[in-house]
């Protein structure tokens, strides 16, 4: 579930101040502009660095990881694999945020 800007609904979302809220709705923004670069063709090492550089710009403190993955095994992708999920950890503030959208193909 999701509020009325994307942002993931968590308990970890309490630990956020009304600035790093605006920063933390980007982390979804994020990934659905990752999803389409890649879709577009941009190839994957591009987007993860242009994904996380997104982050940084927008104020996140760290990222973990934003990567795309196999749903079911949570590997890194194969040529010919549909069922994928860009998956997204990143931290502002107090609070890791984690989210992930599916990714098409």
């Amino acid at each position: 579930m999701r509020d009325e800007n994307g942002l993931a609904l968590s308990s970890r979302n309490a630990y956020l101040t009304q600035e790093q809220y605006k920063i933390a709705i980007i982390l979804n923004t994020t990934l659905y502009h990752m999803a389409r670069s890649i879709g577009e063709g941009m190839d994957i090492s591009t987007a993860e660095e242009t994904g996380r550089q997104m982050l940084l710009n927008a104020g996140f403190d760290a990222v973990d990881y934003i990567t795309p993955r196999h749903a079911q095994t949570l590997l890194a992708p194969e040529k010919g694999d549909k069922d994928l999920r860009l998956l997204a950890a990143a931290h502002v503030g107090r609070a890791r945020l984690i989210d992930n959208i599916p990714l098409s193909l």
